[in-house]
């Protein structure tokens, strides 16, 4: 009996976890998808960076001649639907910080 409660247990929690870069490669995809990001950086290639330095979750966004930062927020519009203790990735919104660094073209 005991070890069928370990299994159980086991079982319920690795349904829970997601791999260690999930969230943050999601993130990503979204912030390259962005339709606001394209518009407001106009060129492409765009990279995007988590910013460590940053506090909150903060991506530096790159183009060629210009970056600027992408902010996370977690729940929001969009998210109402999502219960606490829904199972899965964080549901999440971009704000576009509109301040650009660009260097002389």
């Amino acid at each position: 009996m005991r070890y069928l409660f370990i299994l159980f247990f086991l079982t319920f929690s690795l349904k829970a976890a997601l791999p260690p870069k999930a969230q943050e490669a999601r993130e990503i995809k979204r912030i390259l998808a962005s339709k606001q990001v394209k518009r407001i950086l106009g060129e492409k290639p765009i990279k995007a960076f988590r910013d460590h330095k940053k506090e909150g979750t903060v991506y530096e966004v790159r183009s060629k001649h210009c970056r600027g930062f992408v902010k996370i927020i977690y729940g929001g519009k969009g998210c109402e639907g999502k219960t606490e203790g829904w199972v899965g990735p964080i549901c999440f919104n971009l704000e576009v910080m509109r301040k650009l660094i660009c260097a002389q073209k």
